[in-house]
């Protein structure tokens, strides 16, 4: 569809961090900073692209997405589950404080792919606060499909606007 190659979810959010979007789910932004984007291509890191790093939350079963669109084209660049199943989603720092890197299950271009990421920040602070929201989606989407309650998205809603 227009939306992008997201398997279970029909429409990609723009809001802003602590808001929902509007369309088939409303799905909230838990996570949304300007950044650069990096995958390993032939043993080199490539830049991706450049835009809005985001974390999504479903709102009836927690699953959180990381999605990123080329800031200049809109082209997804980066559309995966955060999830807690190793090897994939465990960050780790890359070069120094600003950047931090990952494997996931990318559904980019509706191609499931191993895929390595860098993703760089515009300061420690802003990849510190990514690292502990990456970590906390991680949790999220460990439970059980539809076991999140009312006080557990109003928690994260509270936790996205803090």
């Amino acid at each position: 569809g227009k939306g992008g190659p997201v398997a279970s979810w029909k429409k990609l959010c723009q809001g802003q961090e602590g808001q929902r979007c509007k369309g088939s789910f409303a799905m909230l932004c838990i996570f949304s900073e300007r950044s650069k984007l990096y995958h390993l291509r032939n043993g080199k890191w490539t830049e991706k692209g450049v835009g809005y790093a985001k974390l999504m939350q479903h709102p009836h079963t927690g699953q959180v997405r990381f999605i990123m669109r080329q800031e200049k084209t809109r082209t997804i660049v980066a559309d995966h589950d955060v999830i807690e199943q190793a090897p994939y989603c465990m960050l780790r720092p890359d070069g120094n404080n600003t950047c931090l890197a990952w494997t996931a299950q990318d559904m980019t271009n509706n191609e499931l792919r191993d895929e390595s990421f860098t993703l760089k920040f515009s300061g420690p602070e802003v990849a510190g606060r990514f690292a502990q929201e990456f970590n906390k989606a991680k949790d999220l989407s460990s439970r059980k499909p539809n076991s999140l309650g009312d006080d557990d998205m109003a928690a994260a809603a509270a936790a996205a606007t803090a």
